[in-house]
C-alpha cells in the first residue's frame, strides 16, 4: 500500500489458571494442532504472534497480533503484567467456578494497574470456555448479564465460538489502531484504507450501542406512561395493577374469605380499592420460610373534594377542596385539571357497590392572581392560603343556573353523568382532583419522563412488573414473593389501607399457619427469614440547586437505582441489608448509587422503617432518581423504570438462594 505503516503490534493477554482452557484456546487460534485428549496442553514460548486481519469491508488491514499466554492463578497475578496490553481475555469456566469467582477480583487489579506509557487502557474481554463440557447456560448468561458492559463469548476446545472471539478482536484493535494512526498523523493520502468514513462508523456503533439501551427503557417507559395515564387516583392505581395481575394468571382472593393457598399459586387482595397486596409462593415453600417483600404506596399528595364541596362565591361556581399530603401546593396554580376517584352508590338490588370516575376532560382552574393586582410582598415571594386561595373555579353561576337548574349540585349530576348512577342512588365519594395533561417522554433524546404521580406509581409499576417477571423461577423457590402497595402514606399511613395496617401481617399469618395444622412459630420463624425492600422515588441531583445535596451523595439521572440511608433511622437500611441489594444489583447488572441528606436538612421517610418496625423484619430503602418531587407534573429518567424492574425481578427470583449466602443477617 501506498501509506506509512504505523509500528503496531498489538498485545493480547489471555488471563487464566491452569484449569480454564485457555492455552488450548490460544493453539487453536494460532493454527497450532491441539490434542483435546492431553490434560494440560503447554506453549513452549509465553506468547504466539500471528497475523490478523482488521479494519471494515471492503478496507482490510493486515497486521501481526502477539497472544500472550502467562501462566499463574486468577486473582494472583501481579498488576504490572496487565500493562502494554490492547486487549485482557479473562478465561473462565463452569467446569472451574473458582475461575468465575475471580472474575471481579482481576477486573479490580486491571482498573487499579495504571501505565504512563500506554494512556489508553487495555479493553477487557470475557470468555466463557470448554463449553463442550457440562454446561449450563443460565450461568453463562447470569455472568453475561452481571458483565454486561464487556463482550461476552462462549468458545469450546474444538474452536467453536472462535470465529466471535476474533471477531470482537477485530473490532477492538480496529479502533484502537485508528487512534494510534491519527496520534502520530500518519493516516497517509487518500488510499481507502481508513478514512474518515471508516471512523464515523465506529462512532456510528458507538451511538447504535447507547440508543439500543435507550430504546430498551424507551419501551418500558411507554408503558408506564399507558399506566399513568389511567391511575389519576390511588383506585386507579389498584385497577391497574389487578388488571396486570389477572392478564399473568394471578388469582384474587377476598379478606373476609378462607384461602387455599398452594404451592406455585398466585394471588392477591385489594383493601379499600386503594391498597393492593400481591403474592406468589415457591414451587417449595414450606410453613416457616421467608418473604420476599417490595413495598410501595399508591397515593400521592393532591386536593381531594369536601364531602360538601358545593360553594358559590362572587358569580363562580366552586368546588371545595382540601389537601392531601405535603404537596408543591403553587405547581397546581393555572393547570387545566379534572376530577377521578370512585363513588359508592346503592345498586338496583339494594348492595352497596363503588364505581371507578375520571372525567377525561379539563373541568377545574385554581387560576393565579395577576401580576398588576400583586403588591410587593406577593410579587417577591408566591405564598398563596391552602384554605383562601386554592379553590377550584367549576363553573359560572348564570350558566350553571341556565343549564343545571338553580339549586343543584353541579358535581354531583357530573358524577351521575359520567358513572351512570342516579343522582339519588349516589351516597358518598372519594375524588381528587388530577392534571388532564398526559405523561409523556421528554428531552432532546427522549430520556425523561414527565408526568405527575411518580411519587410513587413508579414503584407500583415496577414491583408488579418484577414479580410478574420472575415467575419461570417460582417452581423451584423455597420463599413467598411479595408486592404490597398501600395507600396513605403521604399522610402517615395511619389507616385501615396503610401500611401501619395488619395487611402484611394477616398474610405471613395466613400463609404460614394455615388451617390445617398450624404452628404458631412458624410465624416468627417467617419474619426472621424475610426481607423488606421499600421501594420510593428519590430525590436526584439539582442543576440549579447543587447545594442542596451532600457533597459525596448527589444521585444522578441514568447512574442507577438509589441506595436510601439514614442514620436516625428514617430509611430502614442498614450495612448488613445494603449488602444483600447490593447483591441483587451486581446479579441484575444494574449500578446503585448511595443517598444521603446534609446533616442541616431534614429527612423524609417512607413506609420502610414503618414496616420493619412493626413486623421485625429487616429491610432496606431504595428508588428511581427524580426531580420536582411532590410537584403536580414530576421528571424522572426512563433507564431508572428498567433499572428497577431487573432489579426487582432478580430481588424475588434469588432471594432465598442470596439469604442462604449470609451469616451476617
Amino acid at each position: 500500500m501506498s501509506r506509512t505503516m504505523v509500528a503496531y503490534v498489538p498485545h493480547i493477554l489471555f488471563v487464566g489458571n491452569s484449569r480454564v482452557g485457555k492455552t488450548s484456546l490460544i493453539q487453536k487460534m494460532s493454527g497450532i494442532e491441539v490434542d483435546n485428549g492431553a490434560s494440560r496442553p503447554t506453549i513452549k514460548s509465553d506468547f504466539i504472534e500471528r497475523k490478523m486481519s482488521i479494519g471494515v469491508p471492503p478496507n482490510k488491514e493486515t497486521i501481526m497480533v502477539r497472544l500472550c499466554d502467562q501462566q499463574f492463578e486468577m486473582g494472583g497475578s501481579p498488576n504490572s503484567i496487565y500493562r502494554n496490553r490492547d486487549i485482557i481475555v479473562l478465561v473462565w469456566s463452569l467446569s472451574d467456578m473458582e475461575s468465575y469467582r475471580k472474575i471481579n477480583e482481576n477486573l479490580i487489579s486491571i482498573t487499579n494497574t495504571t501505565d504512563s506509557q500506554n494512556p489508553d487502557p487495555p479493553q477487557i474481554v470475557l470468555c466463557a470456555n470448554k463449553c463442550d463440557e457440562s454446561w449450563n447456560d443460565n450461568e453463562y448468561n447470569l455472568c453475561k448479564e452481571k458483565y454486561k458492559q464487556y463482550p461476552n463469548v462462549k468458545t469450546s476446545r474444538d474452536g467453536t465460538g472462535i470465529d466471535k472471539l476474533e471477531a470482537i478482536f477485530c473490532r477492538i484493535l480496529t479502533e484502537r489502531y485508528i487512534k494510534k494512526c491519527d496520534s502520530k498523523n500518519k493516516m497517509g493520502p487518500s488510499d481507502g484504507s481508513f478514512e474518515l468514513s471508516e471512523r464515523q462508523q465506529y462512532m456510528a456503533n458507538q451511538t447504535a450501542d447507547i440508543k439500543s439501551k435507550l430504546n430498551e427503557a424507551d419501551s418500558l417507559a411507554k408503558e408506564y406512561l399507558t399506566f399513568s395515564d389511567a391511575s389519576p387516583s390511588p383506585f386507579h392505581v389498584v385497577a391497574e395493577c389487578r388488571g396486570m395481575l389477572l392478564t399473568a394468571g394471578y388469582t384474587e382472593v377476598l379478606e373476609k374469605n378462607p384461602w387455599d393457598i398452594k404451592p406455585n399459586g398466585k394471588y392477591f387482595f385489594a383493601r379499600n380499592n386503594s391498597s393492593l397486596v400481591a403474592f406468589s409462593v415457591g414451587g417449595q415453600y414450606k410453613s416457616g420460610n421467608g418473604f420476599a417483600i417490595i413495598a410501595g404506596h399508591t397515593d400521592s399528595p393532591c386536593f381531594k373534594v369536601k364531602p360538601d364541596s358545593k360553594q358559590s362565591k362572587l358569580g363562580y361556581s366552586c368546588l371545595g377542596v382540601s389537601t392531601y399530603g405535603g404537596g408543591i401546593w403553587h405547581s397546581w396554580f393555572d393547570r387545566d385539571l379534572t376530577i377521578a376517584g370512585r363513588v359508592v352508590y346503592k345498586g338496583d338490588d339494594g348492595d352497596l357497590k363503588d364505581k371507578l370516575v375520571h372525567v377525561q376532560r379539563p373541568i377545574l382552574r385554581i387560576s393565579s392572581l395577576c401580576i398588576h393586582l400583586q403588591d410587593s410582598v406577593e410579587r417577591e415571594k408566591f405564598a398563596p392560603n391552602k384554605e383562601m386561595h386554592t379553590l377550584p373555579i367549576l363553573a359560572t353561576q348564570e350558566i350553571q343556573n341556565q343549564l343545571g337548574g338553580t339549586g343543584t349540585d353541579p358535581l354531583l349530576s357530573l358524577l351521575s353523568n359520567e358513572t351512570g348512577c342516579p343522582p339519588n342512588s349516589i351516597l358518598d365519594y372519594d375524588i381528587s382532583l388530577a392534571d388532564t395533561q398526559p405523561a409523556s417522554l421528554g428531552g432532546l433524546h427522549r430520556e425523561f419522563v414527565f408526568a405527575g404521580r411518580l411519587d410513587n406509581q413508579v414503584a407500583c409499576f415496577t414491583g408488579v412488573k418484577g414479580l410478574i417477571a420472575s415467575e419461570s423461577s417460582l417452581h423451584t423457590d423455597t420463599i413467598v414473593r411479595v408486592v404490597a402497595l398501600f395507600d396513605n402514606e403521604e399522610c402517615g399511613s395511619g389507616s385501615y389501607q396503610g401500611a401501619l395496617s395488619n395487611m402484611l401481617e394477616a398474610l405471613i399469618r395466613r400463609v404460614t399457619c394455615p388451617n390445617t395444622n398450624p404452628n404458631p412459630a412458624d410465624y416468627e420463624l417467617a419474619l426472621a427469614n424475610s426481607f423488606l425492600l421499600s421501594s420510593d422515588q428519590a430525590h436526584a441531583i439539582h442543576p440549579n440547586y447543587s447545594d442542596k445535596h451532600e457533597v459525596k451523595h448527589r444521585p444522578e439521572f441514568h447512574k442507577g437505582i438509589v441506595l436510601k440511608i439514614n442514620h436516625n433511622q428514617r430509611y430502614s437500611t442498614s450495612g448488613a441489608t445494603s449488602s444483600i441489594f447490593k447483591t441483587v444489583c451486581t446479579r441484575a447488572g444494574v449500578p446503585l448509587q448511595p443517598y444521603v441528606v446534609r446533616n442541616d436538612t431534614p429527612c423524609g421517610t417512607t413506609v420502610g422503617p414503618l414496616i420493619s418496625a412493626k413486623l421485625g423484619v429487616k429491610g432496606v430503602d431504595v428508588g428511581g432518581p427524580s426531580l420536582s418531587m411532590h410537584s403536580i407534573r414530576e421528571m424522572c429518567c426512563t433507564s431508572s423504570l428498567l433499572h428497577m424492574t431487573r432489579a426487582f425481578k432478580v430481588f424475588y427470583s434469588d432471594y432465598s438462594k442470596i439469604s442462604a449466602m449470609s451469616s451476617v443477617i
